[in-house]
């Protein structure tokens, strides 16, 4: 609970006084990403970034996840769709592991199953690109 009233009081003040955010969506998912501890050092990291943004500027593309979100997101890396689903996967898992179970329950809580313990690629991306859109960046 007191994680959460910070995580609020920390929205409020990047927010500033008139309750509009300056920050691009860039900025706010660099800032999403590092709270749910996905370092920037990981290789999926860039394809993990750039797929949350495809999502935000597109919504359709969350409903062709394998089909068309992870082509375009191989081609601007010069991978293959397969490559950059693992990739993004390995990223997710190791912040998973390593995150602020906090954090991850603000964020997350709707979304994770029981069995499964963390939310899919798609959960994770399509939540992360809804925020951006809505304006409910923490």
């Amino acid at each position: 609970v007191m994680r959460v009233k910070m995580l609020i009081k920390l929205s409020l003040y990047r927010r500033g006084a008139g309750g509009v955010n300056e920050q691009t969506y860039e900025q706010q998912l660099d800032r999403m990403l590092a709270e749910l501890s996905v370092s920037k050092r990981l290789f999926g990291y860039p394809m993990l970034r750039r797929a949350v943004l495809l999502v935000a500027e597109r919504p359709a593309l969350i409903g062709a996840v394998t089909k068309e979100l992870y082509p375009l997101v191989a081609a601007e890396f010069g991978m293959v769709p397969h490559q950059v689903e693992g990739a993004i996967r390995r990223a997710l898992v190791s912040a998973w592991e390593k995150g602020d179970t906090m954090v991850q329950k603000v964020y997350f809580d709707h979304t994770i199953s029981a069995k499964r313990g963390r939310p899919t690629n798609a959960e994770f991306i399509a939540d992360l690109a809804e925020r951006l859109r809505s304006g409910r960046v923490f």
